[in-house]
């Protein structure tokens, strides 16, 4: 993980395929900012309210909706200048703070073999296995989820299914906050 931060990195990330940052991989100084910040927009979204920002994005799972609002926010106060990319660039200044992130994308998990794709991932019919975390560069640095896991939470408890224990803060918001 330090290689990866490297000596200047005060946050670490990784911004999943959907453009929301994937809470899987989350790396800070101690009294970041920006953690402080996403354990605030949990909160939020535990009183069945939505920040502007979790509306930016069109992910659905809580995780990675209320880091991306915590990137948001503490971007958009301490280096408001600078236009968040996902796929633009790795480093980042924000003010004070140096940004250090990473992409989620899929893996070629098309034969036994593959560049990226060992066979135990090959071999795992969960499709949550078949995604890497890449530098902007291109390799692939890390993995979002261990080789055997065999569902999005990676049977490791505290995963719900059905609908969202709290309402969102519009009723025609239902849909969106619907877990799989």
């Amino acid at each position: 993980f330090e290689d990866l931060a490297g000596n200047e990195s005060t946050f670490l990330a990784a911004y999943s395929e959907d453009g929301s940052v994937l809470n899987a991989m989350l790396g800070a100084t101690p009294g970041s900012v920006f953690m402080q910040e996403v354990l605030r927009q949990i909160s939020i979204y535990y009183r069945g309210e939505r920040s502007p920002e979790m509306l930016e994005t069109t992910a659905e799972w809580m995780g990675p909706v209320t880091a991306y609002a915590a990137l948001k926010v503490v971007a958009g106060r301490e280096c408001p200048y600078v236009t968040l990319q996902p796929w633009a660039t790795s480093e980042i200044t924000c003010g004070k703070h140096k940004l250090r992130m990473f992409q989620e994308r899929g893996l070629e998990c098309w034969q036994p073999g593959d560049e990226n794709c060992p066979l135990v991932r090959y071999e795992n019919e969960f499709a949550g296995v078949k995604y890497g975390i890449f530098d902007v560069a291109g390799p692939l640095v890390a993995w979002p989820r261990f080789a055997n896991c065999k569902d999005w939470g990676c049977q490791t408890g505290g995963w719900a299914t059905g609908e969202d224990p709290l309402p969102p803060s519009q009723p025609d918001e239902a849909s969106a906050w619907l877990l799989p």
